[in-house]
């Protein structure tokens, strides 16, 4: 099945087309925005029209005009741009640009990138900004935080500030892609059991299914 996603015309292209990559693009998303917060860089403006897909399809972070903080957290270079109120955490102050707004925003590129559209359609983001941050405020999120799993639970926690460092949104990504991977292993297989998918135990066993390269 394909998914879509934005599409601008760049030297390399853009992240909107049909693909179907989801997996990988939020993978690499989440690696560039750890790489930035390691060197002390908020980007402050994550959403899908900043993120470039080069020929050989891996996805890369760009615009970035966000604030650049020394390490004794002064602000060395101010933001020149920010997040739409989709992508904006509806807790933060005008000043605040913190590992905190990135994640919450990267739930939202997120949710795009897997729903085929933003949160809230019905809404412009350019002139319902109050409905927007309302619904956010109430906790009237497209995904149901409380009990959603899998993609829609990572989601959910970027929004609701569950996590406190990008690094973690990556750890649950891997997580959820090793064992989709054992899912896929044994349905080629014929031979599995949803219930009792380990994936530290079944290991050994899903590399007589699959190229052992890709475990």
């Amino acid at each position: 099945m394909q998914w879509m996603l934005y599409k601008k015309k760049l030297t390399d292209g853009l992240l909107f087309e049909f693909y179907d990559s989801r997996r990988a693009f939020s993978e690499q998303i989440t690696r560039c925005l750890v790489h930035l917060h390691a060197h002390n860089f908020v980007h402050c403006d994550l959403n899908v029209s900043n993120v470039f897909v080069t020929a050989e399809m891996i996805a890369k972070v760009g615009d970035l005009q966000g604030q650049l903080y020394r390490p004794d957290g002064s602000i060395e270079m101010p933001i020149m741009s920010q997040e739409n109120a989709k992508s904006r955490h509806p807790l933060a102050g005008d000043d605040e640009f913190s590992t905190r707004t990135d994640v919450f925003a990267l739930g939202t590129l997120l949710y795009h990138l897997w729903h085929g559209h933003a949160p809230f359609p019905d809404l412009d983001e350019q002139t319902q900004e109050t409905e927007i941050q309302g619904r956010y405020l109430r906790g009237e999120y497209p995904v149901n935080v409380a009990k959603a799993v899998g993609i829609d639970g990572i989601i959910g926690r970027c929004w609701t500030s569950k996590y406190t460092h990008a690094h973690e949104v990556l750890e649950d990504l891997l997580a959820i892609a090793g064992k989709a991977l054992i899912q896929v292993a044994y349905h080629a297989a014929g031979d599995y059991d949803w219930g009792k998918l380990d994936e530290a135990n079944e290991r050994n066993r899903v590399r007589t299914i699959l190229s052992p390269g890709l475990l």
